[in-house]
Formats: structure tokens, sequence, C-alpha cells
């Protein structure tokens, strides 16, 4: 430190944007704890509803988008020594800054791309729930339908209908119920709808 302090001003210059990029690191280290908590809830077994805090994610990583890419092409010019009131041999300090603030901006898009590769993820298992729930609902009106349909062929009150002054004509009609609702339930089993 002794080194850089002995080009006066440009020492100034350099601790201040050593410690902004330093911060800038920090918040990119939180940002990352956030993602990967997401990613893990998103893949997890359970049910999530993640999409509102992966739009949180998202917009906080634009705006340190937005506070970071500017400052890469002042550290640039310090980095080559062209600003005119900066010391010269301070250069090196500045590339240091600078390929700091140049894998702060790499991990700004590789934790954008992660979240939206989350987003993505979490709206593909909202869809297969989704399709497992109507399966699951389809099955259960199978199995209520089936019955109902027994029940209202019997429930017209016909008089040609040969199975109602058969002794056996109404055990048949409620067996079929249960025979019906049984192979709905049997087929759906099978399925993995049930």
């Amino acid at each position: 430190m002794s080194t850089i302090l002995a080009h006066g001003p440009s020492a100034v210059v350099y601790a201040v944007c050593d410690q902004v990029v330093d911060r800038y690191e920090e918040v990119i280290g939180s940002l990352q704890e956030d993602v990967d908590e997401v990613e893990q809830s998103v893949f997890s077994p359970g049910r999530t509803n993640d999409s509102a805090r992966i739009y949180v994610l998202k917009r906080e990583l634009a705006e340190v988008r937005r506070a970071v890419l500017p400052l890469r092409e002042p550290m640039n010019r310090f980095a080559a020594g062209s600003v005119e009131g900066v010391h010269g041999d301070a250069a090196p300090y500045f590339r240091d800054v600078a390929d700091h603030l140049a894998r702060v901006a790499d991990a700004i898009d590789t934790l954008d791309s992660l979240l939206s590769a989350a987003f993505e993820a979490h709206t593909a298992q909202i869809s297969i729930q989704q399709n497992d729930d109507m399966r699951r609902i389809t099955a259960a009106v199978g199995l209520v339908a089936a019955p109902t349909l027994v029940g209202s062929i019997y429930g017209m009150n016909f008089d040609h209908m040969p199975e109602l002054g058969w002794l056996y004509g109404y055990p048949m009609a409620l067996g079929l119920m249960v025979l019906s609702s049984l192979a709905v339930w049997v087929i759906g089993k099978r399925s993995g709808w049930i």
C-alpha cells in the first residue's frame, strides 16, 4: 500500500475505485447465495412459488448491471494510464481493479442466465404439475361418471326394460356401477393418474 501512496492523488482515486468495486463483489456474492437458494427451491420435490423471487432477483441484477457497466470504460482508461492527472505508474493498480470489475460483470451475466434457466424450469414444473392435477381430476370424474351413467339409464323408468321385471335387475345395476368404477380405478391406477 505504501507504494501506491507515493503516487499522491492517484492513490486516492485508486482507493476509492478499489473500495467501490470491492463492494460490488460483496453484492454479487450475496446475490449468488440468493440465486443458489432459488435454484434449490425450484428443483425441490415440493411445490414452490418462486416466480416472484426470481423476478426480484433479476431486477436487482439489472440494477447492479446499471451501476457496474458504466465503470468499465473509466477503469480501462485508468489502467491504460491515459487519464490526465492520474500518475501513469499507478496503471497496474487500476488494472487490478479493472480485472475485478470485469469479473463482477461476468458474474452478473452468469447469474442472470442462471435465473432465466431457473424460471424456465419453474414454469415447466408448473406445467407438469397442472397436467398431473388434470389427470387426477379426470380420474376422479371417471370414478363418478361411470356409475352415474348406469344409474341414469335405469332411472329413466321405461316400461319395456327387461331388467326391471327381473328379480336380479337391481343387484345387477348396482354391480354394474361398482364394476364400472372399479374398472376406471384400475385403469387410472395403472396409468398413474390415481
